[in-house]
Parts: C-alpha cells; structure tokens; sequence
C-alpha cells in the first residue's frame, strides 16, 4: 500500500505540474508533453479500481487536494471500502513484495561457501528483479 500511496502522491504533483506546462509559453511543445508522458506512465502503474477512485475524488472532493498525502489516502482508504473481499486482495497483492529468504533454502543458515553459493544460483531472475 505504501507504493501505491507514493504512486498516487506522484500523479498529483504530476497533474499540477501538466497544468502549469500547459500555461507556460515558453515551453516547446516536447517540453510540454514530457510531464504528461510521465503521468500517462504513473496512471498505468495503478490499477483500474484506484484510478477511478482518484478521478472521482478529484472532481468531488477539491478540498482534500491541498494535501497530497491525506488525498491519497483518501483514495486507497475510499477504494478499499467499495470493493469486494476478492478484490481487496488483489489491491493489496497489487505491489506485494514476496517475502525474504525466497532463495531456495528452506530457511536453513549455512557456513559453508560452497552451499551458500548454490543458495545464491537458485534465486530466480524474477526474485532478482523485485529486489531491485
């Protein structure tokens, strides 16, 4: 939940960043649509359900947009609330990072090198990469 938050914190720093571009005439057109292009990229890393909760909330509830942390919140917690138990699993899976000791060795702590380095060659590319 904390990356969402941090997402959706992001996209509406974005949002009045797009609107202060969009106003500014000095700016080319490619400067103008790099904050929008970094927005789009935000708004696709969230899922559906949140981005509909934020599109609503935007429109409704314009005094939350002073704080762009309780804004969020409001979104996750308003998100949460309407869904169902089944997707309310799959929101907080949605940026769930699996849990440590996901190398292959049961648990087990070694002092040998050579067992350590065969623990280490069965970590997993996609372990490698939620790591990072």
């Amino acid at each position: 939940m904390k990356t969402m938050m941090e997402l959706l914190i992001r996209l509406q720093e974005l949002r009045g960043c797009c609107e202060r571009a969009a106003h500014n005439s000095q700016l080319t057109r490619s400067e103008k649509a790099a904050p929008s292009c970094l927005k789009e990229l935000v708004r696709d890393s969230l899922p559906a359900d949140v981005l509909n909760h934020y599109d609503r909330l935007k429109e409704t509830a314009s005094d939350l947009l002073q704080c762009p942390e309780v804004f969020a919140m409001a979104v996750i917690v308003s998100t949460y609330q309407r869904l169902s138990p089944r997707k309310r699993r799959q929101l907080v899976n949605h940026f769930a990072t699996p849990p440590s000791g996901g190398c292959g060795c049961n648990g087990r702590t070694t002092t040998r090198p050579a067992r350590l380095k065969a623990c280490q060659r069965r970590t997993t590319r996609r372990q490698l990469v939620l790591r990072h």
